[in-house]
């Protein structure tokens, strides 16, 4: 699961738009050819999540690479949180985690990532 930071007062419609033209921008950066915005792998926002007082919206995608960009944006040091949660089998962090695993989330804010274990967190909508 992938989450972004957003804000308050943001509508889910404004984070929609934000969330397509950053992918859009990204695509064209990394070499997507012309008319990026008809190649973005279609996504789809969704749950709101609250975490040390900061609210996250959840990007649901079928395919890796919406996921991958935003891990990228993030390690650049966008102005945005940025978590993926998962969980530990061994030494690989895996995503999703699977029913019963301890959730534990890499989050990335200000280009510095950390680890949150546990990742306990309140669903907001």
């Amino acid at each position: 699961m992938t989450f972004i930071q957003t804000y308050p007062d943001e509508s889910d419609d404004t984070f929609r738009r934000m969330m397509q033209d950053l992918l859009t921008n990204l695509l064209r950066e990394l070499g997507g050819g012309e008319a990026p915005e008809n190649r973005v792998t279609p996504f789809s926002v969704g749950r709101t999540i609250r975490w040390a007082g900061m609210f996250f919206r959840e990007v649901k995608s079928v395919a890796g690479s919406p996921h991958s960009w935003l891990w990228l944006q993030a390690c650049r040091g966008w102005s945005r949180g940025f978590i993926q949660v998962g969980a530990m089998h061994g030494a690989v962090f895996v995503m999703p985690a699977y029913e019963g695993d301890k959730l534990i989330a890499r989050g990335i804010f200000d280009g510095e990532e950390t680890w949150i274990n546990p990742f306990d967190y309140d669903e907001v909508k």
